[in-house]
C-alpha cells in the first residue's frame, strides 16, 4: 500500500477509535503533502518520496518544539509533540547502526571485487544506491561530491577519491582529493556555490533546519587594495564600508525617500 493510502487509511481508524492526537497530526500530515505535491517537480504528485521527506520535515518541527517546551517548564506541551511524533515517525524508513552500515558495504566490497583505487569510485556507487533512504550521511556526501562536479554520479572510476566521515550526529565531513583519479585536474570553478546548493537540497528533502543561503547578495568585501590605502590614509574603514553603513542606518530611519536622503547628507 503506498504511503499516502496507509495514511488515509489510519485516519479513517483514528477517528473511529476516537485517537485525537493521531487523527490531528495525520490531518496536518495530509494538508502539508498536498500543498508540498503543488510546488517544485512534484507536478500534482504525491509518492512514497514525498510522504517521506514531509514526515522528516514534521519531524524536526516537533523535536525543535519539544526542546523548547522542555526548557519553558511546559512538560504537557512537551510530551503531546512527542505522540504527534511518534505517529510521524511510522512514515520514516528506519534508519541503519554504523555497524549495519559497515556490513552493508562489506557486502557491496565483496560483490564487486574492486582493483586498486580506482575500485573505491564503483564501491561507493553501488553502495549509495543500496542504502539511499537508510544511511542519509552516505546520500548527502554523496549528492554533494556529484553537484560540485568532483564526483559526478556514472564517473566515479576517473573522478576524484573522497571520504565521508560523521563525527557527530548532526554532521559530516568531507574529504576530498584535489587529483583526478585518470590524471586530469578538477575543476574547482565555483565550487562553494554548488556545494551551497547541495546542502539546501539536503535541508529540504531530510527535512533538516534551513541555514542562510549563499546567493551571492551579500555586501562585497574590500579589496586588498581597498585595505592598504585604508591604512595609508590612516583612516578606520575603508570609504566603502562607511558609505554601506551611512546609507543602512539612512535607510533605516527615513519612511520616505526626502527622509533617506536627508539622513544621508547629515551623515
Amino acid at each position: 500500500m503506498a504511503l499516502y493510502d496507509q495514511i488515509q487509511s489510519e485516519m479513517v481508524n483514528a477517528r473511529v477509535q476516537r485517537d485525537d492526537v493521531a487523527l490531528g497530526t495525520l490531518s496536518l500530515l495530509k494538508s502539508e503533502l498536498v500543498r508540498a505535491s503543488k510546488e517544485g517537480s512534484a507536478g500534482g504528485r504525491i509518492d512514497d518520496e514525498l510522504v517521506v521527506r514531509v514526515a522528516r520535515k514534521e519531524v524536526k518541527r516537533r523535536e525543535e518544539a519539544i526542546d523548547v517546551y522542555r526548557k519553558a517548564g511546559r512538560d504537557e506541551s512537551a510530551r503531546r509533540e512527542e505522540a504527534e511524533m511518534a505517529v510521524l515517525r511510522g512514515y520514516i524508513p528506519a534508519g541503519l547502526t554504523d555497524a549495519q552500515v559497515e556490513e552493508e558495504v562489506r557486502a557491496v566490497i565483496q560483490e564487486v571485487k574492486p582493483n586498486g583505487p580506482k575500485g573505491f569510485g564503483a564501491v561507493m556507487k553501488v553502495a549509495t544506491a543500496r542504502l539511499a533512504g537508510r544511511a542519509e550521511g552516505a546520500q548527502i556526501a554523496a549528492d554533494v561530491m556529484h553537484r560540485t562536479g568532483l564526483s559526478p554520479r556514472g564517473e566515479e572510476d576517473d573522478a576524484v577519491r573522497w571520504v565521508a566521515v560523521r563525527h557527530g550526529a548532526d554532521h559530516i565531513h568531507i574529504v576530498a582529493m584535489l587529483a583526478r583519479q585518470d590524471g586530469g585536474k578538477p575543476s574547482l570553478s565555483n565550487e562553494r556555490y554548488r556545494v551551497r546548493e547541495a546542502c539546501r537540497a539536503a535541508e529540504e528533502r531530510y527535512g533538516l533546519r534551513r541555514t542562510a543561503p549563499a546567493d551571492r547578495t551579500a555586501a562585497r568585501r574590500p579589496t586588498r587594495a581597498e585595505r592598504e590605502k585604508t591604512r595609508r590614509h590612516q583612516r578606520q574603514e575603508p570609504p566603502r564600508v562607511t558609505l554601506r553603513r551611512a546609507v543602512n542606518g539612512a535607510a533605516a530611519g527615513g519612511a520616505r525617500e526626502e527622509e533617506v536622503f536627508l539622513g544621508l547628507i547629515h551623515n
